[in-house]
């Protein structure tokens, strides 16, 4: 699961919103870790030149016992929740937004929690 938001409300925002969508999915086929995924299309991202930077959480959880591993670039924390009530915020580190920084990374961070059932990101 991504999301993502860019700057700006115009044409140019929403087709280069597409181009990241489009970026995202294509290296997730090569990485199941968040902070990899971030790190890669930030590096896509820079090699296409000047761009409306946008801010992405990333989240992936792994087969059970299940964990939910996010990362963030440019984002505020995660709240995360489980069916059975406990809920939290991943206050771990993030990175700086996509787009920005050649060679960045986000390092990824387990919640130590199964799945959530609702994330807002």
């Amino acid at each position: 699961m991504s999301i993502g938001d860019v700057q700006g409300h115009n044409i140019e925002a929403a087709a280069f919103m597409g181009q990241v969508r489009v970026g995202l999915r294509a290296l997730a086929s090569v990485t199941g870790d968040p902070g990899e995924l971030l790190a890669r299309t930030n590096d896509l991202l820079v090699s296409l030149g000047p761009i409306s930077s946008p801010p992405a959480p990333s989240c992936g959880s792994t087969p059970p016992p299940a964990l939910l591993e996010c990362a963030r670039a440019g984002h505020i924390p995660h709240i995360w929740a489980t069916a059975d009530g406990r809920s939290g915020i991943d206050d771990g580190e993030g990175g700086p937004p996509l787009g920005v920084l050649r060679g960045s990374t986000t390092p990824s961070r387990a919640t130590g929690s199964p799945p959530a059932v609702s994330s807002s990101c």
